[in-house]
């Protein structure tokens, strides 16, 4: 039953994700890829494979403003 549970919050998180008309990427606390919509791909030009686990920052951040990035999400270490 608690597998039942969990297949059917996927699947509805799954259908919220992809119905978004934003690009929704989620990190980790390491700042590793853990979500990437359907959106995400049509604005950045990656598939949700090719960027899951890598580093938001190297990712989507221009290089000049990864410092600056980098220094924000300090704060939610």
């Amino acid at each position: 039953e608690a597998e039942i549970e969990v297949l059917k919050t996927k699947e509805t998180r799954d259908l919220i994700m992809n119905s978004a008309l934003d690009g929704i990427i989620c990190v980790d606390r390491e700042e590793k890829i853990i979500t990437w919509n359907m959106q995400a791909e049509e604005i950045f030009g990656w598939k949700e494979a090719d960027v899951m686990g890598k580093t938001l920052s190297v990712v989507v951040i221009p290089e000049r403003y990864r410092a600056r990035h980098n220094a924000g999400f300090e704060i939610y270490r």
